[in-house]
C-alpha cells in the first residue's frame, strides 16, 4: 500500500541526508498539492527547506546553526538531490482513470447489485454518471461523484493535511477516498471495501458503514441513532419514493426543500462514507462504545432527535477539527481524548443524563 511504501521513502531520504549534514533528525515533512512539492526536514536548532523555481530546486536553512551548516549543505548538494527526486517519485502517483458507472455494468465492476437503481437514478437526474475509480489496495474500485450541486454542502472538505501532507494524501488513498479539484472528498469506497483496508491499515475504532435498501427513504432521527448505537452507520440508497421525486422533478417544479432531500438521498453513499465514516473512523473502541451507549440511553428515554444530531453534526464536527491538526493518523486518537469529556458531557445532557 502506498502509506508503507512512502514511509520507507522517508526512511531512505533521511539514511541520505542525516549523516552528510553531520545531522539528527527531527522530522520530515512532504507538502505536495496542485501548486508545488517541498520539504523541510528539522534537526535540533535548524530547519532545511526545497523550495522549487521554474524547474529547479534551490535548498535554504534556517535556524541557529543554518551558517555553520551551510558548508556541508554545499558539499552534499548532488546526493541530496538526487534523495530529494527518488523521494518525489515514490510520492506522485499518475490519477487514476475512472469509468462511468451505469446500471448494466454496476454490478460487474462494483462486485454487489445493490447500488445499480442508485447509479442509473444519479445519471437520470443530473445528467452525469457516477464513476468507478480504481485505488490500489483492494479489488473493489471507488465511486467518484461528479460536481453537480453548488448550493448544498455534501461531502466532506478535506482537512489541510488530507490536502497537503504526503503522508495523510497516502493513507488517504490507501483508504480509497480521493479529492477533488474543489478540495472535497469526491471519491469513497464502498463499506465492505473500507473495511477491508482499514483492516490492512490497521485502522480500527469508529462506526462500521452499511448499506441499506429501503423502499421509502424517510429520515428517522430515531431509527439512524439505533443503528449508530449498534456500531454502523446506515447509508440509506435505493430509495423508491426517491426515485419517483427524481423522475418527477424533470418534469414539474420542485420545491427547494424536496431539492435539498433529492440530493442528499442521490448522495448518500458519498456523504455518509466519505463524511462520517471517514471523520470519526479512528475514533478509539472504548470511546466511541461511551457514545454508543449513551445513545441508547437517549432512545429509552424519548430524546432521539437530540443525540441523533450529536453524531451528524457536533461530533463529525469534532472529528475533522482533530484530523486538521495532526500530520500522522496515529496522532488522531490523542488529539481527539482532548475534546472527549466535553462531547461526553454534551451527549449526556442530550440523552437527559446530565
Amino acid at each position: 500500500m502506498r502509506t508503507q511504501a512512502i514511509e520507507a521513502a522517508f526512511d531512505r531520504f533521511e539514511a541520505t541526508l542525516a549523516p552528510r549534514l553531520g545531522l539528527s533528525l527531527t522530522g520530515t515533512r512532504v507538502t505536495s498539492d496542485d501548486s508545488g512539492f517541498a520539504v523541510t526536514a528539522s534537526a535540533e536548532d535548524l530547519v532545511l527547506r526545497s523550495v522549487e523555481h521554474d524547474g529547479a530546486v534551490d535548498w535554504r536553512l534556517e535556524g541557529a546553526h543554518a551558517e555553520s551548516a551551510r558548508p556541508r549543505l554545499a558539499d552534499a548538494r548532488e546526493a541530496m538531490d538526487e534523495a530529494l527526486a527518488t523521494l518525489r517519485r515514490a510520492i506522485r502517483c499518475g490519477p487514476p482513470q475512472p469509468t462511468p458507472l451505469t446500471a448494466s455494468n454496476a454490478k460487474a465492476l462494483l462486485g454487489d447489485g445493490a447500488l445499480a437503481a442508485t447509479v442509473d437514478a444519479f445519471a437520470r437526474h443530473y445528467g452525469a454518471p457516477l464513476e468507478a475509480v480504481s485505488l490500489p489496495g483492494d479489488d473493489v474500485p471507488s465511486v467518484r461523484f461528479p460536481v453537480v450541486v453548488r448550493d448544498q454542502e455534501l461531502l466532506m472538505y478535506a482537512p489541510a493535511p488530507f490536502r497537503e501532507d504526503a503522508r495523510m494524501r497516502a493513507y488517504l488513498s490507501d483508504l480509497g477516498f480521493a479529492i477533488d479539484a474543489d478540495h472535497r472528498v469526491s471519491t469513497v469506497p464502498l463499506p465492505a471495501s473500507f473495511q477491508r483496508r482499514r483492516r490492512r491499515l490497521g485502522a480500527l475504532g469508529g462506526l462500521e458503514p452499511e448499506l441499506v435498501r429501503l423502499r421509502w427513504p424517510i429520515f428517522s432521527p430515531r431509527g439512524w441513532l439505533r443503528r449508530l448505537s449498534r456500531g454502523v452507520i446506515p447509508v440509506n440508497i435505493d430509495g423508491r419514493l426517491g426515485r419517483a421525486l427524481g423522475a418527477a422533478s424533470r418534469r414539474l417544479p420542485v420545491p427547494g426543500a424536496t431539492r435539498a432531500y433529492l440530493h442528499n438521498h442521490f448522495h448518500a453513499l458519498g456523504h455518509d462514507v466519505g463524511m462520517h465514516a471517514l471523520a470519526m473512523h479512528r475514533v478509539p473502541t472504548s470511546q466511541m462504545s461511551e457514545l454508543r451507549r449513551l445513545a441508547r440511553a437517549a432512545l429509552r428515554r424519548g430524546r432521539a432527535e437530540g443525540a441523533a444530531r450529536f453524531f451528524e453534526e457536533r461530533l463529525t464536527r469534532a472529528c475533522v477539527d482533530a484530523w486538521a491538526d495532526v500530520r500522522r493518523p496515529e496522532a488522531f486518537a490523542a488529539r481527539f481524548e482532548r475534546d472527549f469529556p466535553a462531547l461526553r458531557r454534551e451527549l449526556a445532557r442530550e440523552a437527559g443524563l446530565g
